[in-house]
């Protein structure tokens, strides 16, 4: 196997499967990722997903990602019992910084649910007695409430958010795809330069500059603006969407992987 590229960082749902309710891989594609786990590489779903949606997801998958990254910040390792645990002391930290974001941006937050409540057809999430993201019906609303939030965020510089189709999740300006994946990288002491990121909307850009992924693609169903993202990182843009355009990918960086494997290879 290509020494370069040790570790693949791939988004979920438009890029490993169709959708959030269409969740079959693609059968080539799980035998290829197979494959590759079996000559060492090291695979992580890097997804917003949390790790219970994710396990959900995976529940007809014949393979299984090595690491968990969740929720645009968290990161997991197989627990010796079964499912998942923490892998080191970040998801510790990120809900520390999380709760404290809670109460930092209380007043920005409260000016946004107005916003949403009066002026949108969308609706605010909670988790517990914390509103944790917005989900709107459509991208021309989600747009709106962007907007309104960028037009007030200087005033509360820790507090971000990421985006995904029509849902918005609030978080603490350090947390994102990116930063999960960059902490895997110093857990696994794998460079940048052997680590490859796929995906395909907003909430996956933090992993496709070309900083904590040397290697990046995305399918031919991404965003424009990923797209553009991933080609100024000298990436690969795939020609073919979601599970086709990602093992179109693998393929152009494993070109010695067989066109028709077994896991076991």
């Amino acid at each position: 196997m290509p020494e370069r590229v040790r570790l693949l960082s791939t988004d979920f749902d438009g890029t490993l499967v169709g959708d959030y309710d269409n969740v079959f891989l693609h059968e080539e594609l799980s035998d290829a990722l197979g494959h590759l786990q079996a000559h060492g590489v090291i695979w992580a779903i890097n997804t917003g997903r949390t790790i219970e949606q994710l396990e959900e997801g995976l529940s007809d998958f014949t393979v299984r990602p090595n690491y968990a990254l969740t929720s645009e910040r968290e990161v997991f390792q197989p627990s010796p019992q079964g499912g998942w645990q923490d892998f080191g002391e970040w998801n510790s930290k990120c809900r520390r910084d999380h709760d404290l974001l809670h109460a930092y941006s209380e007043p920005l937050v409260q000016q946004l649910m107005r916003f949403v409540d009066d002026e949108t057809r969308a609706r605010t999430v909670h988790m517990g007695p914390y509103p944790v993201g917005i989900i709107a019906p459509n991208e021309t609303e989600i747009d709106r409430i962007a907007k309104f939030i960028d037009a007030r965020r200087a005033d509360f510089p820790m507090f971000h958010y990421q985006r995904n189709s029509v849902y918005l999740r609030f978080c603490h300006v350090d947390y994102h795809k990116g930063g999960a994946l960059g902490e895997l990288c110093r857990l696994l002491e794998i460079p940048p330069s052997e680590t490859f990121a796929i995906g395909d909307n907003l909430n996956d850009l933090a992993m496709l500059d070309g900083v904590f992924a040397a290697h990046v693609a995305c399918p031919s169903n991404s965003l424009e603006l990923v797209k553009r993202a991933v080609r100024k990182a000298n990436g690969y843009v795939a020609s073919r969407p979601d599970a086709e355009g990602t093992l179109e990918a693998l393929r152009r960086l494993f070109p010695e992987l067989p066109s028709r494997v077994t896991a076991a290879g």
